[in-house]
């Protein structure tokens, strides 16, 4: 045995060399360490280990921190997976996730064998393999123990952060989704979320990461799997602001989260997600989601503009804080969709101002998500739910006519609808219609007419009626 963990620790440090790698599995090694890291440890009635275990332990250690190392490699991804090791680490992590001591001992076996199955989920057809041979469990268990009873271990917050990494992977494909469900991995993530502060800013980034995936195209996974989900509400939203609440200070924003663009952005995304259900938008809501939603967009996601990903990837700082604001303007827009939300919306005095210079972005997506907002929130007018204020008059005050009239002439169809009901919106009071023709706004509805485009016309219609009345 000594022999062969000193062959084996060789290779490992050798294996650290790139070229090396692949010429390592071609020479035949798969098969031993397969074996090694398939070796079992006994207990006597008194709990104490065999004779030969420590030795046992030391060879499992470096078998898997050389499968580790080998399979950085794309070349070797499919050779380790065709070697069959996947299902003996799966087995290993089942074994340390039921024995909290032995765990904590071997937690760089631990950590390698997590970021073992991170490097090979990169791979669609590895998805399939570590998820059908049972390695979402152990994963989700381990991550459990590390993050909780564990957390003060050595390598605690590197195998957090891998076995998030290996779970985000793992996220993208729908059927493993329900098993990261079912195995109780949002609620480790959530709980995560809620101590992210004892936890490197990578394994919150590869968490959010896991969430974003999970919440979406999720229709699949059941009512339970949407009740986990909607616990990720408050700790997201916890996460946004500072730990003394309010929004003031540095930039009104949880400086830790919006240090990495990555994290910051896997937030957004999860809560845009979220929120198109209407009972999460309510939830949001109450959590305190408005007031850094609003920052945000009034500053125009100003804090990611220079963030980066601690880990790379998270793109230009202003290319990222361009997305920040296509997603902030979502979550918006979900807000104002809700009736529940569409009030307090109102109500909140800057909300508007916040929007209104976002008919001007240059992303087609932000106009249209911009003017779906305040065509919303101009629906309320004379009604309950304005309580007496006159949105329609604080939109005429930013320029929301000229702004809105040029988007009807858009080549996107989807802004060029939703300017249009806009429009619509705000044609239904008098007090706005003299605005509109003084804009030249009649011009323009009667050339959508003459062109229309599917149920632009319509909305076209509605327009010129209400403005030829007058």
């Amino acid at each position: 045995m000594e022999v062969a963990a000193a062959s084996a620790a060789v290779l490992q440090n050798l294996c650290v060399n790139a070229e090396v790698k692949e010429k390592a599995v071609d020479s035949g090694i798969l098969p031993p360490l397969s074996s090694m890291v398939t070796m079992q440890w006994e207990k006597d009635e008194g709990g104490e280990k065999k004779g030969g275990e420590g030795d046992t332990r030391v060879l499992i250690e470096i078998a898997s921190g050389l499968l580790r190392n080998i399979s950085i490699a794309e070349g070797n991804k499919a050779k380790i997976v065709s070697a069959g090791i996947i299902p003996g680490v799966v087995r290993l992590l089942i074994t340390l996730r039921g024995d909290e001591e032995e765990a904590t001992k071997q937690s760089a076996t631990v950590e390698h064998c997590a970021v073992l199955l991170r490097n090979l989920s990169t791979n669609e057809d590895n998805r399939r393999v570590i998820a059908g041979a049972g390695g979402v469990a152990p994963l989700v268990g381990v991550l459990k123990l590390f993050s909780t009873t564990a957390l003060s271990a050595a390598h605690a917050g590197t195998i957090v952060e891998q076995a998030c990494g290996a779970l985000q992977n793992l996220s993208v494909r729908e059927e493993i989704k329900s098993k990261i469900v079912g195995s109780g991995g949002v609620g480790v993530v959530n709980g995560i979320l809620r101590s992210s502060d004892s936890f490197p800013l990578r394994a919150l980034e590869e968490a959010l990461g896991t969430l974003r995936n999970l919440t979406a195209a999720r229709e699949g996974l059941g009512q339970e799997a949407e009740s986990a989900l909607q616990e990720a509400i408050q700790p997201l939203v916890e996460l946004m602001v500072p730990s003394g609440g309010g929004h003031g200070g540095s930039g009104g924003l949880s400086t830790r989260l919006f240090q990495s663009g990555r994290a910051a952005e896997h937030a957004l995304v999860a809560l845009r997600n979220l929120t198109l259900v209407e009972s999460n938008a309510k939830v949001g809501l109450d959590a305190g989601l408005l007031p850094p939603v609003v920052h945000l967009l009034r500053t125009n996601c100003s804090p990611l503009a220079s963030a980066g990903g601690s880990s790379g990837g998270g793109g230009g700082g202003s290319s990222l804080a361009l997305r920040a604001v296509e997603h902030t303007v979502v979550i918006m827009r979900n807000l104002t969709a809700s009736k529940a939300c569409l009030s307090a919306v109102v109500r909140t005095s800057d909300a508007i101002d916040s929007l209104l210079p976002l008919l001007q972005s240059p992303l087609e997506a932000v106009q249209e998500a911009t003017s779906s907002c305040l065509c919303n929130i101009a629906a309320t007018a004379n009604t309950s739910i304005a309580a007496g204020l006159d949105p329609a008059q604080l939109m005429l005050a930013g320029g929301v006519i000229p702004q809105s009239l040029l988007l009807i002439r858009s080549p996107n169809g989807s802004v060029r609808t939703q300017a249009s009901a806009l429009l619509r919106n705000l044609s239904s009071a008098p007090s706005t219609v003299r605005h509109i023709v003084g804009e030249g706004g009649l011009g323009g509805f009667a050339a959508l007419l003459r062109n229309p485009i599917g149920s632009e016309q319509e909305k076209t219609q509605c327009q010129m009626n209400s403005v030829i009345v007058l």
